[in-house]
């Protein structure tokens, strides 16, 4: 069965929802036209559920607020130019997959959460940029991507996983790695490197699963002294 593309076209005008909408593609294409934007409105909630969510970059998707919340369930996220996520939280349940030659920046002072069973995948050659400027709610800033518990995973399938002098640590949960791929810190120390897993709380432990083409490499030619690095309680 071929799949269907159901566009949105909103030309000068946003489609905004609130407080909460499901999107059910039921295996089809929802495709962002040029000239429109989803807007999810500050305390509200989109669910897009079992679709190919296609053409995303620059403003096409909108968070309206800091208690916005996009669900993505069982989605593909094609981007075709660069994206920021600005604002608000993503939950990614059941397989969230985001392809593309482009960068996925997330900057948002709020924690998004890999739920559990849920599977994060960043595809081939994609950048994957966390770069939050500050954290709300007391939230530790280089944490704010959350795995739910040890069944949550982030797949990567030969791609760029870069953080800013922010720092980034990953606590609990499962890496999956495929092809080459390429961990790269701005920072140089310990509190603004990328630290995977924890050598205090074995709870907070990262499992590793690699293929046997997997290669994760270390490295950022702007910043010889890049700090990485894999802890174990």
């Amino acid at each position: 069965m071929r799949k269907r593309v159901f566009a949105l076209f909103v030309f000068l005008f946003f489609s905004k929802f609130y407080p909460s909408m499901i999107i059910d593609g039921g295996g089809n294409i929802l495709e962002l036209s040029e000239t429109g934007s989803l807007w999810i409105e500050d305390n509200s909630q989109l669910t897009l559920k079992d679709l190919t969510l296609k053409n995303l970059s620059g403003e096409r998707l909108v968070m309206g607020g800091p208690d916005s919340v996009l669900v993505l369930h069982d989605v593909f996220v094609c981007l075709d130019g660069n994206y920021s996520f600005t604002q608000g939280a993503i939950l990614f349940e059941s397989a969230v997959e985001f392809r593309g030659t482009h960068t996925f920046a997330y900057t948002s002072d709020m924690t998004s959460t890999i739920t559990s069973c849920a599977t994060l995948t960043f595809d081939t050659c994609l950048t994957f940029s966390y770069n939050p400027a500050s954290a709300r709610r007391k939230n530790d800033v280089r944490e704010l991507i959350e795995f739910r518990d040890t069944t949550a995973r982030l797949f990567l399938k030969g791609v760029t996983l870069h953080a800013t002098t922010t720092g980034m640590h990953i606590r609990g949960g499962t890496i999956i790695a495929d092809h080459t791929n390429t961990v790269e810190a701005d920072g140089t120390t310990v509190s603004d490197g990328i630290i995977f897993g924890d050598n205090l709380d074995a709870t907070y432990t990262v499992s590793l699963i690699e293929f046997p083409s997997a290669t994760i490499r270390a490295e950022n030619v702007n910043e010889p002294n890049a700090y990485v690095a894999w802890l174990t309680a």
